[in-house]
This record gives structure tokens, C-alpha cells and sequence, in this order.
């Protein structure tokens, strides 16, 4: 952020570290202005749906646009993510025979991908739901969307904090 504020992947990088230090409130409205900012980038928009599905904070919840973001960015495509953040919505909804549905279908396609640790994840979210329990976790602590990219070049991070 410090080298160029602007930058979509910065501003992705600090609210999804938001996210990380459990400071749901301040991630949402993160990615909210991002998906405002920067409407041809689903990135934002995902992690937005996300997080009003199945943010630990109630204050953050909003299960209704959750649903509403996700119908819109699955006009572009399907994915398991994807699927996966509508079955977090509609649990939240207290849809679950939706959810489960949505769940298993997801299941079947990461064992047909052979995505194991994927199908392992969305099996204890599947469990919650048939217990007729929403999800509280956006993402998985190990989930790949918190491994940061490259590190900075340590000249330019240089220039930017004013040390060598």
C-alpha cells in the first residue's frame, strides 16, 4: 500500500489482511470501496460475498447480498469457489436443503477434479449444513488466498520507506 495505494492487488492484499488480524468490519468495507473502485475485478466482489456470508461478526453478515453478489458474478462462470460462497449464503439464510444440495454437488466435482484437500474443506461445511448450522469462516486459515505473492524488491522497499 505504501508503494502505490492504488494498486488492486495492494488494496486486495490489505483487506485480506484485514481479514487474518479478525477485523471483519474494517475487510468489508475494504473490499466494498474496492468493488466500487475497481468494478471489473470479481476478486473484490468474491471476497466481499464472502465475508457477508460468513464473517464470524453478525455485524458484518448480510446473507441477502451475499446471495445477490454471488448470482451475479456466477453469470460470468462457475467454479467450486463460487458454489461454494452460495452454499455460505444460503446457510446463512437459514437455506440449508439448498446449501446441502449446492455442497454435495461441489463435493463431487473436486473428487472428479481430484482436489482433495478441497473436497476435505467443503466436506466440514457440508456437516454444518446438514446440521442446519451457517458457516463463521470465510475462508480457512490455510487457504491459499492468504500466501502472499512475491516478496517487494528490497531496493524499492528501500525507496519507499527512505532507508538502504
Amino acid at each position: 500500500m505504501a508503494i502505490d495505494p492504488r494498486l488492486p492487488r495492494a488494496r486486495y492484499g490489505y483487506a485480506m489482511a484485514l481479514v487474518r488480524l479478525g477485523r471483519y468490519r474494517e475487510a468489508r468495507d475494504w473490499f466494498d470501496e474496492a468493488s466500487r473502485t475497481h468494478p471489473d475485478r470479481p476478486d473484490f466482489q468474491f471476497a466481499l460475498a464472502r465475508l457477508l456470508a460468513a464473517a464470524p461478526d453478525d455485524q458484518v453478515r448480510d446473507g441477502q447480498r451475499a446471495q445477490a453478489i454471488t448470482e451475479r458474478l456466477l453469470q460470468s462462470g462457475k467454479t467450486i469457489d463460487l458454489g461454494e460462497t452460495m452454499a455460505m449464503a444460503l446457510a446463512e439464510r437459514g437455506q440449508f436443503a439448498e446449501a446441502v444440495a449446492i455442497q454435495r454437488s461441489l463435493i463431487e466435482a473436486s473428487i472428479r477434479q481430484g482436489l482433495n484437500p478441497v473436497t476435505k474443506r467443503l466436506t466440514v461445511n457440508l456437516l454444518r449444513y446438514e446440521r442446519q448450522q451457517p458457516c463463521r469462516m470465510p475462508w480457512a486459515s490455510d487457504d491459499p488466498i492468504h500466501s502472499p505473492g512475491p516478496e517487494v524488491d528490497p531496493g524499492l522497499r528501500a525507496s519507499v520507506s527512505g532507508t538502504n
